[in-house]
């Protein structure tokens, strides 16, 4: 089973850059507290 967690290993680095680059991350907590405030369409 190890094998297969390596295959492709090479590709996850630049999308998990990419992720990080294209999108806000935050705790979830914070995420839900300001979208349950925010007003306007979600």
């Amino acid at each position: 089973t190890r094998f297969r967690h390596y295959v492709n290993i090479g590709r996850m680095e630049g999308r998990l850059a990419r992720l990080l680059r294209d999108f806000r991350w935050g705790r979830m907590d914070d995420i839900f507290l300001h979208r349950a405030i925010a007003p306007g369409p979600h």
